[in-house]
């Protein structure tokens, strides 16, 4: 078959044409079924005849550029029964549907035949879908010689058969179902843990489907089917196919978490991870800047590569899962996924995605964070880097508030971690997050509410890199170094420290030391809704020999995507709290009025919160008494014993787990996390004790008396404890002959309510405490109603003695 250019005009433009010529990977299956598809909307009758005899050979043009074949044509000629026959067959090599228009204007004593459409007498209009294999006109005279033949032929990019797609689609996830109903039949369901389940999969031979993040509408949506972006629009623009990492994947011929397991560095650089079309910048810089330290990355994984010889390696991927890991709720699951992905059809991922294309830890990561937050991508849609920080590493994290903290304080902390001490601390920074500031965009060609890595910081020249998630956009850039950041590509922007404090408003930093050691404990706080009473537990510390804890973390389970599932549910985080006394002997239980109150967790309702302690005298000074969201204790935690006292006002309740049986009961399960450094041995917690509704009043009490506000009314010393979003207002009767009469009347209450349990107050109403002689009393335990809003209480007070 002889082989010839053809000399058709390309109407592509250079980035069209390219991306045509590189094309999806797509497997010879995936090709079939997109071919007969084509073929059966071509054909409806399934038949397809061609003019040609049997035994003609065709010429073969190459349609395409620079060596890459975009499609082909045959060229077929014959002569039967004193008659001369041209017929041509078109071939698409890609995934690109091709518009060719063929211009017959000088043809003469030709008949043409052809099923398409001739626009007018002398012009055919030709479309064809990816892959397929058509006759597309046939020219006849009697004789060759007896024709004047002339053809002129152009192409584009046409537009893809939604039907095509629909098909196409149906049969994938046909074949999903299928694999999934397997996994079901060989024990794959919800009634097997995670743990269990790589046994059954190998086992049975079987290729893992997640019944939990499902591939469907229900892995991208809450509302699956029902969502309004489930159903793709007529450009085909919102058509997913979920696809196996291995048929799209540039690794072969298994695909890779890393393209060089070897060589973390190489494999796990910021610039490999890019955000798709999930809102969540949040999540993407964090995993970028975690890749300074890419054993962070490498952490997550409890499957391994392996060789890529099938007949030797047994590894999770050969069935299609993976085994990972995430600090959820503050202790380390373990999870598996499947590796079935939401891409455009026989295309690449819609979401986060790694731009050469060769290796998987981007979308493994992602598509983790997303099933252990709600089973479906919109999860992910907004979030907060401290908690993508504390889920990924189960390190402590602090945010930085860059109107309000000493920013110079900030760029050293940065600097001392990224030039000095090995990556100790790992930063993203949010750019205008209030919307505050007008015309960011305009301005600088900054994103606003957006969320960068920091990826390097230049104190000589007071400059400091950051990366937007996006993995693009440096081009817009307009600042000081704009030139400099073109230059770096990749999303990279260098900007000088004014700069960055104009429009930057937060940084949020993660305390990633290599050598920390860890103590975490699950504890379970409930809620009797009928006598309004929270049951907390007690737990012990003890700190060993040279031994000092750093941080003390509260961490409780994201509600927010229940809150997005269905509107109707009122969930939010618990307020939490921690209280730390330090044993003032070696009893195994609590004494609240002997042992002394050695630092705090501030009240708030962070999923994630993390106190340091023994912070120095200017990191104290910054803390924010009214939010308790950046906290930081004098005391220091080292070696001895210490108990630790969670608490929570019990009002935002909405339980993880269901209601017991007699709908008396809901629980609430906690991470109590433990980081710090020791000399040899390890920490050491574990539940001693608990407490139930008032029987904690001693703890709140002992706390308001050491760290609240004193004011001393004639016998009443009168104590007002600010922790974060608790206020505890309590007295001492100081007399020692005389009782006291304490009243309380709200003249402010915005926003206001009591601990559930506690006593309520209402405006303008008069409330009585009798204190006895030398006896304490808990006045008041208040919260905000919405601890999203500002809340106030202002009291007037009124004291009478009462003689004995």
């Amino acid at each position: 078959m002889a082989e010839q250019k053809s000399d058709s005009v390309w109407q592509f433009d250079k980035e069209e044409f390219d991306l045509a010529l590189k094309g999806p990977k797509i497997t010879d299956e995936e090709i079939g079924i997109f071919r007969d598809i084509a073929f059966k909307i071509r054909h409806p009758d399934g038949k397809r005849e061609v003019p040609w005899p049997s035994d003609c050979q065709p010429q073969r043009e190459v349609f395409g550029h620079n060596g890459r074949e975009l499609a082909y044509q045959y060229i077929y000629e014959w002569e039967t029964n004193n008659q001369w026959s041209r017929a041509y067959e078109i071939e698409v090599n890609s995934f690109i549907a091709l518009e060719y228009t063929v211009n017959f204007e000088g043809t003469e004593n030709c008949d043409i035949q052809t099923a398409f459409d001739m626009k007018a007498q002398n012009l055919l209009n030709i479309q064809l879908q990816p892959y397929e294999k058509e006759t597309v006109f046939m020219v006849s005279c009697k004789t060759k010689d007896d024709n004047k033949y002339s053809i002129k032929g152009s192409w584009k990019k046409g537009q893809i058969d939604p039907q095509l797609y629909r098909e196409a689609i149906i049969i994938a996830n046909n074949k999903i179902k299928d694999e999934y109903n397997k996994c079901i039949q060989a024990g794959c369901n919800e009634n097997v843990s995670w743990k269990q389940m790589p046994d059954i999969i190998r086992n049975n031979g079987l290729l893992f489907v997640d019944g939990e993040m499902f591939p469907g509408n229900e892995g991208l949506f809450f509302k699956g089917d029902q969502d309004p972006n489930a159903v793709g629009d007529k450009n085909n623009e919102n058509y997913i196919q979920w696809r196996r990492a291995g048929d799209f994947l540039n690794s072969s011929p298994f695909p890779s978490i890393f393209k060089n397991s070897s060589n973390l560095r190489e494999s796990v650089q910021p610039q490999f991870i890019r955000q798709g079309d999930a809102d969540n910048a949040w999540l993407v810089a964090v995993i970028s800047v975690c890749c300074l330290k890419p054993q962070l990355i490498a952490n997550l994984f409890l499957s391994k590569d392996g060789s890529n010889d099938p007949s030797v390696n047994n590894e999770d991927k050969m069935y299609g899962f993976y085994r990972m890991k995430l600090c959820d709720k503050g202790i380390w699951t373990e999870c598996i996924l499947d590796d079935l992905f939401p891409c455009r059809p026989y295309w690449l991922p819609v979401m986060a995605n790694t731009p050469l294309n060769d290796q998987l830890w981007p979308h493994l990561i992602e598509k983790l964070a997303a099933k252990m937050k709600g089973n479906c991508y919109q999860a992910l849609d907004g979030g907060s880097p401290a908690d993508a920080f504390a889920d990924l590493t189960g390190c402590p994290t602090e945010t930085y508030d860059l109107r309000e903290y000493d920013t110079d304080l900030v760029f050293e902390k940065i600097h001392k971690s990224y030039n000095q001490n090995n990556y100790n601390l790992l930063a993203v920074a949010i750019c205008n997050e209030g919307n505050d500031i007008q015309n960011v965009e305009d301005s600088i060609g900054l994103l606003s509410t957006h969320t960068y890595s920091v990826l390097a910081i230049d104190m000589n020249q007071a400059k400091i890199k950051v990366r937007d998630p996006f993995g693009r956009n440096e081009e817009k850039f307009s600042g000081q170094y704009a030139a400099e950041s073109r230059k770096e590509g990749h999303g990279m922007i260098w900007l000088s420290f004014d700069e960055f404090v104009q429009y930057f408003t937060s940084v949020i930093v993660c305390y990633s030391e290599n050598d920390y050691k860890e103590a975490r404990q699950t504890i379970d706080i409930s809620f009797d809704a009928e006598k309004k009473e929270v049951s907390v537990p007690v737990l012990k510390l003890t700190v060993p020999n040279g031994g000092n804890v750093e941080y003390l973390g509260l961490s409780q389970k994201d509600l927010t995507a229940h809150t997005k599932q269905d509107k109707n549910v009122n969930a939010s985080q618990l307020d939490l709290c921690l209280f730390v006394f330090k044993a003032s002997s070696n009893a195994e239980t609590l004494n609240a009025e002997k042992d002394e109150p050695y630092g705090y967790i501030p009240m708030s309702t962070q999923r994630n919160k993390f106190v340091k302690f023994g912070a120095s005298d200017d990191d104290v000074k910054s803390n924010d008494l009214s939010s308790g969201v950046s906290w930081k204790n004098g005391d220091r935690l080292t070696q001895g014993s210490y108990f630790l006292v969670p608490w929570t006002s019990g009002i935002q309740w909405e339980s993880e787990q269901k209601m017991q049986a007699n709908g008396s009961g809901d629980v609430r399960y906690i991470g109590l996390t433990v980081h710090g450094k020791t000399a040899g041995g390890d920490f050491a917690l574990q539940p001693v004790d608990g407490y139930s509704g008032q029987e904690v009043n001693p703890v709140l009490m002992r706390f308001a008396f050491k760290y609240g506000e004193k004011k001393q009314w004639q016998d009443l010393e009168r104590r007002h404890f600010q922790m974060g979003q608790l206020d505890i207002y309590c007295g001492r009767n100081t007399c020692k002959d005389k009782n006291l009469l304490f009243t309380m009347t709200p003249t402010e209450y915005s926003n206001t309510t009591s601990a559930a349990g506690y006593q309520q107050f209402q405006m303008q109403q008069e409330v009585n405490f009798k204190i006895e002689v030398d006896q304490s009393q808990l006045f008041a335990v208040n919260v905000p109603r919405d601890a999203t809003k500002e809340y106030s209480s202002v009291y007037k007070y009124g004291l009478q003695n009462e003689w004995l």
